[in-house]
């Protein structure tokens, strides 16, 4: 029977008869050899281990390794810990100091509520820290400054008051009275004075608290210019000429453009105003209304397709098909006749002479007047040779000559109507009145020799 090497533990061959007991005491003598080992192992020496050497080196990337392995992650990360070049350095502080700095709340680093250069600002008991005076226009105000700018009416319980508006403080709030010289009004209230440099400009704007107008002036170059106010709310008066190039008033409703004399009484039309509205003509109109301001009693004007009524009645003041301007003249349509307004004529006079044996035109005049006056003549009346006159009145044709024995035309029976005037005598410029309504038209020939006439008409 063979043994085991080591712990020459018996081992049968195949021809060895097995026995219980050997067997069994293979069994005790693994026993006894584990128990050996084991006691060995809980009793090992530094000497037994032996030197191991750590890097600090290489962080550590797992949980299995060698004893030498894994003791160099350790100290890699205390390394990191400590922000030392190694392990074995101590640190600058201790967990248990920067647990207390961490939780201290006064003279941290030095900290003070005083304005003390270099150092962190604390705030005191009181919940205050103090700075000094301000530099630049990104330091911090302290109260000493803010205290500075009270005068300039910032900050102020009071706002100082201003003597003469041509002294101010410059670049600041004051306030002014009724007694204040170079005052825009009697009445109290606030001055704004600005000057960017050092009072040889300023602007000055002052609200009133009386009267709650607003006033505005300026000093230019070392003269001060006059208060002008500022129209600012319904019923404002102002003063002077508003002068623009174009004045509009929009809104979504009646725009209504208001004018008013108060020196007119106030029994009198004076308030004038002007409305766009989609009550006049759905838009398409003009509203010129006069208002009485003792009763509001009203008068009103409304333009629409070329014509003018009155409160809305179609009672027409001017339409171009009953009135028109002819040649400076204002006429009226009477019935189909313009006739002059006021019965006002315009007189012109004319003469016209001709040797042509056919008719030519001498006047011809469209429209209504009155023929006054008209004299035809024969400059020859020889050898029986006569001259002939035709008048055309409102589409009625006269006809007449003048014969051998006169030198003036009788009129009184033309050819194929009666003129209507009385026979004229061999006289000139004796005075009728023919009046015509559409048309007056002279024509004059002769045989052989000189026709003339002279007229005046008058034509409305």
């Amino acid at each position: 029977m063979q043994t085991t090497q080591n712990y020459g533990f018996k081992k049968p061959e195949p021809h060895d008869t097995a026995s219980i007991m050997e067997i069994g005491c293979n069994w005790d003598n693994v026993d006894s050899k584990l128990k050996e080992a084991m006691d060995k192992a809980s009793n090992v020496t530094d000497e037994q281990i032996g030197v191991r050497v750590i890097s600090d080196t290489v962080a550590p990337t797992s949980n299995n390794g060698t004893l030498s392995t894994l003791f160099g992650g350790l100290a890699n990360m205390i390394k990191q810990i400590t922000g030392k070049s190694s392990w074995r350095t101590a640190p600058a502080t201790t967990l248990e100091t920067v647990k207390g700095h961490m939780d201290a709340t006064a003279n941290v680093h030095g900290a003070t509520s005083a304005a003390t250069a270099n150092t962190i600002m604390q705030r005191d008991t009181a919940g205050r820290s103090q700075v000094v005076a301000p530099v630049v226009a990104s330091d911090v105000a302290n109260k000493a400054y803010v205290d500075s700018l009270k005068g300039y009416g910032v900050g102020d319980a009071t706002t100082q008051t201003i003597n003469d508006f041509n002294n101010p403080k410059l670049n600041s709030v004051q306030w002014y009275q009724n007694t204040t010289l170079n005052r825009p009004e009697d009445a109290w209230g606030h001055v704004f004075s600005f000057s960017p440099d050092n009072g040889s400009n300023i602007t000055q704007l002052a609200q009133s608290t009386t009267s709650r107008a607003q006033w505005i002036r300026s000093k230019v170059n070392g003269t001060w210019y006059g208060w002008r106010r500022l129209v600012t709310a319904d019923g404002d008066t102002m003063t002077g000429s508003l002068i623009t190039p174009f004045l509009g008033v929009t809104t979504n409703g009646d725009a209504i453009l208001q004018v008013e004399s108060t020196q007119a009484a106030s029994t009198t039309f004076r308030r004038k105003q002007i409305y766009s509205s989609t009550n006049v003509y759905g838009g398409d109109g003009w509203l010129f209304r006069q208002v009485r301001p003792s009763d509001n009693a009203l008068i009103d004007y409304m333009l629409y397709n070329g014509a003018v009524n009155t409160n809305g009645n179609q009672n027409y003041i001017w339409h171009s098909n009953l009135l028109r301007w002819n040649n400076g003249t204002l006429e009226y349509n009477n019935g189909g006749t313009w006739v002059p307004v006021g019965g006002a004529m315009q007189f012109v006079r004319g003469s016209f002479s001709t040797t042509s044996t056919s008719y030519v035109t001498a006047l011809d005049i469209n429209g209504g007047g009155e023929l006054r006056v008209l004299n035809v003549r024969d400059a020859t009346n020889t050898g029986g040779k006569y001259g002939y006159m035709r008048v055309t009145i409102d589409g009625v044709v006269y006809e007449n000559f003048l014969n051998n024995t006169m030198s003036f035309l009788k009129f009184g029976s033309f050819s194929g109507n009666t003129f209507p005037i009385a026979a004229m005598s061999n006289s000139s410029d004796l005075p009728i009145c023919v009046p015509f309504k559409t048309q007056l038209k002279i024509e004059l020939r002769h045989e052989s020799g000189v026709t003339s006439a002279d007229w005046m008409i008058g034509k409305y």
